[in-house]
């Protein structure tokens, strides 16, 4: 874990909907996972805690990544 914050991220634009990384003083870190809709929620789940999961507007996405969530978050 490195105590980023992910948050479901759109404007109803291709270019801006998806997922958006800060660092622990708020700071954009580059992280953008692009989705063809707007991200309602996120979470990581899988008993590794390493599969991101998104619900967006009319769709549920699941990719698994190099990071972990935090445990019982």
């Amino acid at each position: 874990m490195d105590s980023n914050l992910w948050c479901g991220w759109g404007m109803g634009n291709a270019e801006l909907d998806g997922v958006k990384v800060f660092n622990p003083e708020g700071k954009s870190i580059g992280g953008f996972i692009a989705l063809p809709e707007r991200c309602a929620n996120l979470a990581f789940g899988k008993r590794k805690r390493n599969r991101l999961l998104t619900t967006a507007s009319h769709s549920l996405y699941s990719l698994y990544m190099n990071t972990r969530g935090a445990k019982n978050a």
